[in-house]
């Protein structure tokens, strides 16, 4: 069954039982899209952090 099919069965009785169904997409969106955001940063920072180690390792290595 799909949620809009329960939220009309819902507004048959109670005319404002959009709300928690609009707020539940809303708030799932919003976590979805923040997840997806953490994901992106971490493999920036991965990226950035191998890129600081091969620039330490070279810099070793001329010293030498």
């Amino acid at each position: 069954m799909e949620w809009a099919g329960v939220a009309r069965q819902c507004m048959e009785y109670h005319k404002w039982a959009w709300a928690p169904f609009v707020a539940f997409i809303a708030l799932s969106g919003f976590i979805v899209f923040n997840l997806i955001i953490a994901v992106i940063c971490d493999a920036v920072a991965v990226i950035e952090r191998e890129d600081e180690e091969e620039v330490s390792i070279a810099d070793q290595q001329d010293e030498r």
